[in-house]
């Protein structure tokens, strides 16, 4: 993923379109750290969790570097 916006994580974590995630934060069901986001450029940190409303729950562990293509390697933990 390119940047640690909210929007690209949550695209990531379950396999959607950034499109399709976008519309997925607006109808309120994201949560960062127990707190509803509708904003989809907000930028997320190592230890932030955040939970997709009927999808599950993640923890973002650790921050691994960047591909030779300047992504970012997140590691991630999805919590029950």
């Amino acid at each position: 993923m390119p940047s640690m916006r909210l929007d690209s994580i949550v695209a990531q974590s379950i396999g959607l379109s950034r499109t399709k995630t976008s519309e997925v934060i607006s109808q309120g069901r994201v949560f960062v750290n127990a707190q509803n986001c509708l904003n989809n450029s907000k930028n997320l940190k190592v230890g932030d969790f955040f939970t997709i409303r009927g999808k599950g729950r993640f923890l973002i562990k650790e921050q691994k570097g960047n591909t030779r293509k300047n992504k970012i390697v997140l590691i991630m933990e999805k919590k029950k």
